[in-house]
């Protein structure tokens, strides 16, 4: 459910929170106080986190019954926005918590407490929430308040917050008869409940996958720094050899560069498997009746309101406004991809023949001899750049580009408490030298934590009743191969590219000028507009004046030459119309999924995904290959349900925004201040298309996009 329809008291136990406010100017229009609110982690314990909930929420009952009881007039003093203040600090009361169970679990002998603890509260905190999103009284106040804005001068923001809200109360049910209101009830608590265990499902199945190697041979191929880490791990599982693993640098490793062709297929299938009845210990982490019943309740959640089915409803808060305008989105990329894909495929094979006699090639042969390939026909290897790109130098060139396009700067404060002491905490300032927010960045795998990259907002910007600004708290997750004892870190071109990705999320928080809390930063924006900025940052990367400034060579300090880059350029589009049609077969996957569900049917995303993938991608399906949907979390577990086509739809819109940067083959970084000032920095307060179109001056095209996958020629990208 929305924060925005969460109501709270104003008392937090301050054991959960230590914050200081670091800038504290006169109270004025131009210069209000400021507070950077930081956690105090090694105080967040979810063994006593219950109490706390259970007063915040009994507290604020009581609050909100006085309140409605009061009656008219609302406004937005006396009702919205103490609302906002306690729905905020209930987030920072649990948001430590619910963060921790994604980054580190707690040890086996409280395990199964604390995570009946987690289900607890979670499940109370819905309920509240729900509660409150039916509750007739609020949202006949909240009308009152939107019916009377123009009157009361409310800022434009204030007036898109109040619709926002008017429509998640329409879509949580308020609508409903009071019988078909606890129905939803029941069902936003149990798919809750569902999506953690298909996480916790997803997790402890990779976790539980390693390969005990002996014989280095096996391991021909693969980079040495992989090799070092997987010795590590042997050693602390005392054991000899190499022990590899499931982790997002490992096992992406082995399928590319490894020669051992059984090793190649073992890795794969294990990815295939996650979290299936095939899986590491079978049934015990099987996510297939997770997703039955997943989608089962979507289903009954949709047709409740008034739905056909669940993707209808997700496009109620998305940038398209059909599933006809999403399903021909999807298939323009196909029909555009296929002609590539095959091209791709059959210079693959021809190549395979050649080198090693190989008569078919099967997925697990395609990365390795993609591999191969390139370096043959460009004399690449993506490992070559690796090197150049100690983590110091590319957070020092991240720095520099936010600089020149914003005027902020990125400074690594030292003595923030941390969950791992690998973690950092940036702040960042304005260009007249204002703290404006700041960040923490989780770069390396470790067991516990959870697969894949994430950026989260930890603390939101608003303005509070007494005119304070509480300035925004960001996050950056990544599964970076942990560096041996002693060295610094190395990146892969690929992961200073994540990099920049995640914190193109965190610049729409950090930058944002809004101070209604619930469309601040990234609030309010919908989530085919949300991976925007990010995939915007990303083509930075590939520009010469960028990354010339920062690539220098661990050892010599040598400067990486640009042909390194202008050759990796090229590879860019190199194999695009493979990966392009195999990305667009989890956008089919998941829309129709939840398009065409039926009820009753058993199997259905098996059944799907595999329809999906052999229509598609133009090597060999086998049937284990069904249960990949198993361990994805985006959609199962994360926010992108009938939504996973938002990647390609934001890549359209940043590739054809960022083109507007280049000039005569430069980056004009003038134009980052238009786009700040039309996309980032409105957050939610106006419709996204508005922005975005505000910024080109024009509706977005997909040509750009098509230049850059190398599908239509460009001499500008």
């Amino acid at each position: 459910m929305k924060r925005t329809i969460i109501a709270l008291v104003v008392s937090l136990c301050t054991i959960f929170l230590g914050y200081a406010a670091l800038e504290n100017f006169s109270q004025t229009p131009s210069h209000p106080k400021t507070e950077l609110i930081l956690y105090n982690w090694q105080k967040i314990d979810i063994l006593t986190v219950e109490p706390e909930i259970d007063a915040l929420l009994a507290r604020q009952n009581e609050w909100l019954q006085k309140r409605l009881n009061e009656g008219s007039p609302y406004t937005w003093e006396n009702f919205v926005l103490p609302q906002n203040e306690m729905a905020d600090e209930l987030y920072q009361l649990w948001y430590p918590i619910n963060h921790l169970s994604t980054v580190s679990k707690p040890e086996e002998s409280v395990r199964e407490k604390s995570d009946a603890i987690y289900e607890r509260c979670q499940t109370k905190i819905t309920q509240f929430e729900l509660s409150n999103a039916q509750n007739e009284k609020m949202f006949n106040a909240y009308k009152e308040v939107r019916d009377t804005a123009e009157k009361n001068n409310l800022l434009p923001e204030q007036i898109a917050s109040l619709d926002n809200t008017l429509r998640d109360y329409r879509l949580s049910g308020i609508l409903l008869s009071a019988e078909k209101r606890q129905d939803l009830t029941k069902i936003i608590i149990e798919l809750g409940t569902l999506t953690k265990k298909f996480s916790d499902n997803e997790t402890a199945s990779s976790n539980s996958w390693k390969k005990h190697i002996t014989d280095e041979k096996i391991l021909d191929g693969i980079p040495q720094s992989v090799i070092n880490s997987a010795k590590e791990v042997a050693q602390k599982n005392g054991l000899n050899g190499y022990v590899l693993t499931l982790g997002d640098g490992t096992v992406g490793t082995i399928i590319s560069y490894a020669k051992n062709r059984d090793l190649r297929e073992e890795a794969y299938r294990a990815i295939y498997s996650v979290a299936s009845a095939n899986g590491p210990q079978g049934q015990k982490f099987d996510n297939a009746p997770v997703i039955e019943k997943i989608l089962e309740l979507r289903h009954k959640e949709a047709k409740l309101l008034g739905f056909n089915n669940y993707a209808e409803m997700a496009l109620e808060t998305r940038m398209a406004k059909s599933t006809a305008e999403v399903m021909n989105f999807i298939t323009d990329l196909q029909s555009r991809s296929r002609p590539f894909a095959e091209r791709d495929i059959k210079e693959l094979s021809a190549f395979a023949l050649s080198k090693d006699g190989l008569k078919k090639v099967e997925p697990w042969d395609v990365s390795y001899y993609q591999q191969l390939l390139k370096k043959e026909k460009f004399n690449f290897s993506e490992e070559a750049m690796r090197p150049y790109f100690p983590l110091s130098k590319v957070m020092g060139g991240l720095s520099s580009v936010v600089n020149k396009l914003y005027g902020v700067t990125i400074r690594e404060r030292a003595g923030v408490s941390v969950w791992h002491k690998s973690v950092k905490f940036y702040e960042v300032y304005s260009s007249e030298g204002n703290l404006i927010g700041g960040f923490y960045l989780d770069l390396f795998q470790r067991e516990g934590k959870n697969s894949g990259g994430w950026a989260n907002s930890m603390v939101d910007r608003y303005q509070k009743s007494d005119g304070t600004i509480q300035l925004p708290v960001g996050l950056i997750v990544l599964n970076l191969q942990a560096p041996t004892a002693g060295e610094e870190p190395l990146l892969g071109f690929q992961e200073v590219l994540y990099l920049f990705h995640e914190f193109g999320h965190n610049s729409q928080k950090l930058l944002t000028k809004i101070n209604t809390r619930d469309i601040s930063g990234g609030g309010g924006v919908p989530w085919d507009g949300v991976e925007l900025p990010s995939q915007f940052m990303e083509n930075f990367v590939w520009q010469p004046e960028v990354i010339g400034s920062f690539a220098f060579h661990y050892k010599t300090g040598e400067k990486m030459p640009l042909a390194l880059l202008e050759t990796a350029r090229e590879v860019r589009m190199f194999g695009k119309g493979l990966s392009a049609s195999r990305a667009t077969v989890l956008d089919e996957f998941d829309f129709r999924l939840h398009l065409e569900y039926v009820p009753g049917k058993s199997g259905q995303s098996d059944e799907m995904f595999s329809n999906v993938y052999r229509k598609n991608v133009v090597t060999t399906f086998y049937p284990w290959m069904s249960t990949y949907p198993n361990s994805f979390g985006h959609i199962f577990a994360g926010g992108y349900s009938a939504g996973y086509y938002s990647y390609h739809w934001a890549e359209v819109l940043a590739a054809d925004d960022f083109s507007q940067f280049i000039k005569n083959g430069k980056i004009d970084w003038s134009v980052g201040k238009k786009f700040n000032d039309e996309i980032l920095s409105v957050g939610g307060s106006r419709p996204f298309s508005e922005s975005n179109e505000a910024f080109l001056g024009r509706k977005p095209s997909i040509d750009a996009l098509m230049r850059q996958y190398g599908f239509i020629s460009s001499s500008s990208l």
